[in-house]
């Protein structure tokens, strides 16, 4: 009898947070809201530009903004700098969420935090964290429907790399070029046929994106460095670059590899990968793997049309 009171309620619950009348089953579909992958230690003290692109995709400083700080082991800690940097832009409207067990991600009355929210945030830590904990779960359910209705969804560090469809949660650099020696698992996949790879040229990450597009070249690997950010508006196939460092995609689409070939913890050659650096204000489209628009200040080659 407890059971089905507690699924009673969640089921009215997630379907107030949604918005859906429960009486016709019908709500309203307005385009998606922006997802914003950022590579991590974002400037929270001067200019917080990165934090500034966040609330702008919503409702600027008047966005209600929940903060999912799963992925950290000192939520305190990541409580009060986010505090001083929302406050800093003038955001006044916050709030933190901390999911700590599985069995959280399934209580109504903490997804139902959740209501009002413009921009939902993941912050740092461990990756692994946040799919382990949430995903398959009525909070990230309640997430995902309410991207669907228009709310941006952000993350960074750790938050950034959850957000795509496949996801880094370990492998060294010194042995990225080494078969078996990074680990991948499903994201969140509010982003399809992307992997993030975060803290990217501050970490010399390249080879671990050569590494993941020569198992799969169908998945793009798009590497995002600190204080750096890339913005899918409403949801579309083309991101924008915001931040004071690069991205790099690499492209596997013509890429040629023995990675197929070489036994695990042999190290595999590549060659023929399309590579792009990006910088802010440039923007790349994932679909047709090409630039759509280059910053003139900032270009290597020839501007794209």
């Amino acid at each position: 009898m407890l059971l089905k009171k507690f699924l009673a309620v969640s089921v009215l619950g997630l379907s107030t947070l949604l918005g859906r009348d429960t009486a016709t089953g019908q709500r309203s579909a307005p385009a998606p809201g922006s997802i914003i992958a950022i590579g991590g230690n974002e400037d929270k003290l001067h200019d917080k530009t990165v934090l500034q692109a966040v609330i702008n995709e919503a409702k600027g400083a008047d966005s209600r903004v929940v903060v999912i700080t799963t992925a950290s082991r000192e939520p305190e800690a990541r409580k009060d700098e986010y505090s001083r940097a929302f406050e800093a832009i003038g955001v006044r409207n916050f709030t933190f969420i901390y999911i700590d067990k599985r069995d959280q991600a399934f209580d109504p009355h903490i997804y139902n935090k959740l209501t009002g929210t413009d921009v939902v945030f993941f912050s740092g830590g461990d990756q692994l964290r946040l799919t382990a904990l949430l995903a398959g779960t009525p909070f990230l359910n309640a997430v995902r429907q309410l991207h669907k209705q228009g709310i941006v969804i952000a993350g960074t560090s750790a938050g950034g790399a959850a957000l795509s469809d496949l996801m880094i949660y370990g492998g060294v650099s010194e042995k990225a070029a080494t078969k078996g020696e990074v680990l991948l698992t499903g994201g969140f996949r509010f982003i399809d046929r992307v992997a993030f790879d975060t803290h990217f040229l501050n970490r010399s990450r390249l080879p671990r994106l050569f590494n993941i597009v020569a198992s799969n070249p169908e998945i793009l690997g798009i590497g995002v460095d600190e204080d750096t950010g890339v913005i899918f508006h409403e949801g579309g196939d083309t991101f924008e670059v915001v931040g004071s460092g690069k991205v790099t995609v690499v492209d596997g689409t013509r890429l040629q590899s023995d990675f197929h070939t070489v036994e695990r913890g042999a190290e595999a050659h590549y060659s023929n990968a399309a590579c792009h650096t990006l910088f802010a204000g440039d923007r790349f489209n994932i679909r047709t793997k090409a630039l759509v628009h280059t910053v003139a200040t900032k270009t290597m080659g020839s501007p794209a049309p």
